[in-house]
């Protein structure tokens, strides 16, 4: 899990537990519930985290949406304590901040319209994406034996062609060097009979 995800993740917790009084402030995108309110104008540190915490969340992969807890469950409980939340609800006043919680509400329906949340089918999705993560964990922890395989087997097929190859090219060199030698021996100019070294010359009468 990336640093992106642990973070809206700790942000959705907070969400999750935040009560009617509770003051929530916003430290570099990272939600804080304080005892009590220490900062002037936190409304827009505040708005920036929770658009950051459901899209990240919203965009991560359908495992960890979907099997290893009901996050979808979770964002609309974190919704409804947005809402509920006495300091929040007064920041909807603000057209922009009430356009971003729309904004995310619309987007989670989308999400669960697209999933069949609560309904028989969503239990089939879930299972299929949990089978889904098994085999990839299996390939992940087999991938690096098949890989280290793969590449002995590639070494010993070039190191065996590359044998041949040298083998071959030897016996070729071979093969020239003693036709080489036939040639020197039988194609000398020395004429046994008449003595002469080249006996084609013409020679001039004296």
């Amino acid at each position: 899990m990336n640093t992106l995800d642990k973070k809206a993740l700790s942000n959705l917790n907070v969400l999750y537990k935040l009560n009617e009084k509770d003051e929530l402030i916003s430290q570099h995108g990272k939600l804080i519930i304080k005892d009590e309110y220490d900062q002037v104008d936190n409304l827009i540190d505040i708005e920036y985290a929770i658009y950051f915490t459901f899209y990240q969340i919203m965009t991560m992969d359908h495992y960890k949406l979907l099997c290893e807890t009901d996050i979808i469950k979770k964002m609309d409980i974190c919704l409804d304590n947005i809402y509920e939340n006495e300091k929040l609800l007064s920041f909807t006043d603000n057209e922009d901040f009430s356009d971003v919680l729309t904004t995310i509400d619309g987007k989670v329906e989308e999400l669960k319209e697209s999933y069949f949340y609560q309904s028989p089918f969503f239990s089939v999705y879930r299972n299929y994406y949990n089978v889904l993560h098994r085999v990839k964990e299996i390939f992940k922890e087999n991938n690096i034996y098949i890989n280290k395989l793969l590449g002995v087997m590639n070494k010993d097929f070039h190191r065996e062609h590359y044998i041949e190859s040298k083998d071959s090219d030897s016996s070729d060199n071979d093969d020239d060097n003693g036709d080489d030698n036939s040639s020197d021996d039988g194609g000398g100019n020395d004429d046994s009979v008449t003595g002469e070294e080249n006996p084609n010359l013409i020679y001039e009468e004296k």
